[in-house]
């Protein structure tokens, strides 16, 4: 019995990490949105801004670091791409997370809108210094909406995770 709740702890416990991983296969399925793009959506994002928030040492910066180079690894792009962006949000939400853990839902989806696009900016730039392409400002921006509209959903099975994971502590 003792060996069961065990297990069960370092399921729950490990629970952000694996969804991470899950978000990330996900987001490797194209879907063509726009003509002559096959469009990809970091929906990992969602669950770092809220791990971050509200649980920072189940999704630890080293977890999200990791994340990061597997989704780099997984779109081919330069190791490092996407884990300075994961890194960048893990820790600008560190900043803020005082401010952030008293606020409403509205709120925190205006924050993430902000932080996610400050991200997604950083990351056009970079693609445009690394591949010397710039890719249509249409790209960027349906990435963006996608991620944000989908924002709600992702933040409530968020909350569904650390509840469990609050349970089990």
């Amino acid at each position: 019995m003792k060996n069961l709740l065990a297990l069960k702890k370092m399921f729950w416990m490990s629970a952000p990490f694996l969804m991470g991983l899950f978000l990330i296969l996900f987001s490797l399925v194209p879907i063509n949105l726009l003509p002559y793009y096959h469009q990809s959506f970091p929906f990992v994002v969602t669950l770092i801004f809220y791990f971050s928030i509200f649980n920072p040492k189940v999704l630890n910066v080293f977890l999200v670091f990791l994340l990061g180079i597997i989704n780099d690894m997984m779109t081919s792009l330069p190791l490092g791409f996407y884990a300075f962006g994961f890194v960048l949000i893990f820790f600008s939400i560190s900043m803020l997370r005082s401010y952030l853990i008293d606020m409403v839902f509205t709120q925190l989806w205006i924050m993430f809108c902000l932080i996610f696009f400050c991200t997604d900016v950083i990351w056009a730039f970079l693609f445009f210094l690394i591949s010397g392409i710039w890719v249509s400002t249409g790209f960027w921006f349906v990435q963006y909406l996608f991620v944000c509209l989908f924002f709600p959903f992702f933040c409530r099975f968020s909350g569904y995770l650390n509840h469990k994971i609050q349970e089990v502590q």
